[in-house]
Formats: structure tokens, sequence, C-alpha cells
């Protein structure tokens, strides 16, 4: 429910794509490991007091509202295209 500043450390993990979706949901920014200290001031100044705030707020009551292993149960079943034969 809180807003995000990624920084993504490594171009080849996941957390590029995570910092990328953070910012399309509208939860945060993602700024590069590069970035100045007041350019992370004011990444930070910018998501602590902007619409981020609200937006963070919906994402986590969205994720408090379901039940995470029933959802990721139900997407697995959905892709299988035919039966598990033994």
């Amino acid at each position: 429910g809180l807003p995000l500043v990624v920084v993504p450390m490594h171009p080849m993990l996941d957390q590029p794509m995570v910092g990328t979706a953070v910012e399309a949901a509208g939860g945060g920014l993602s700024i590069r490991k590069s970035s100045s200290p007041g350019a992370i001031r004011a990444a930070l100044d910018t998501v602590l007091d902007g619409p981020h705030r609200d937006a963070a707020a919906a994402i986590g009551a969205r994720w408090r509202g379901v039940d995470g292993s029933v959802v990721a149960a139900d997407a697995i079943l959905a892709l299988r295209s035919e039966p598990v034969s033994p």
C-alpha cells in the first residue's frame, strides 16, 4: 500500500521489469542505479506527495482482497491445455 522508488541494480534480473510494472501501475517510479542523490531525493518526494500514494494504496487494497494461492492455482490450471498423462 506504499509507493515505491525502484532502483534496478542488475539489468539481467527481474528488477528492471519490476520497476517498469510499478511505474505502469502508477504505484511508483523506477530510476537508474547511477542516479545522483538529488535525483533519488526528487523521486522520493514525487512518490510521497503525488498520485503514486493513492495508486499504491489502491493496489495494496486489491492484493489484500484476494487469496493469492487460489488465484495462482486457477492461473496454472487455466494454462494446462490437455490432461496430464501418467
